[in-house]
């Protein structure tokens, strides 16, 4: 698969995503909040696959929380890197299923849904921009994710 880099307003695009989820977000009462860091630097990547990747995990994490909840959209940057955290108030996994959530077989995520099945998927993409992503659960409920770019791909 061929990559085509351009520059890339990460907070612009995220913005953008909420815009377009958040008719659902509120359907469901899912509240959205932002911490942008708004000097954040542009980068340079595949901005379709980045997309993609943003809107998919953003779509899981609403199908997680399922109804009544928060996610937390923060982005900060480090010298090298800009920094994409997602943090949800869904019910979380337990860490005997932790490992299994980067593995390509879909996670159930009770209740008969589906549940960040993307993992391994997103992992694969990431890796390919040069970038990291990592999971972990949250001691007050939840979920984080952390999405790591590089500022030139």
């Amino acid at each position: 698969m061929s990559r085509t880099d351009t520059d890339m307003h990460v907070n612009w695009m995220l913005r953008n995503i909420l815009s377009f989820l958040e008719g659902e977000a509120n359907e469901k009462n899912i509240v959205f909040t932002t911490a942008f860091e708004e000097t954040l630097p542009t980068i340079t990547t595949d901005g379709a696959q980045v997309q993609q990747l943003l809107l998919a995990v953003v779509e899981d994490t609403l199908a997680a929380i399922g109804a009544d909840g928060r996610v937390d959209f923060i982005t900060f940057s480090t010298p090298a890197r800009v920094h994409i955290q997602i943090a949800d108030s869904s019910p979380g996994v337990t860490s005997a299923r932790m490992n299994k959530l980067w593995q390509p077989a879909p996670v159930d995520g009770g209740a008969g849904r589906e549940a960040r099945s993307g993992l391994s998927v997103y992992g694969a993409v990431v890796y390919r921009l040069g970038g990291r992503i990592s999971v972990q659960d949250r001691p007050q409920g939840g979920m984080l994710f952390t999405l790591s770019l590089p500022v030139r791909g």
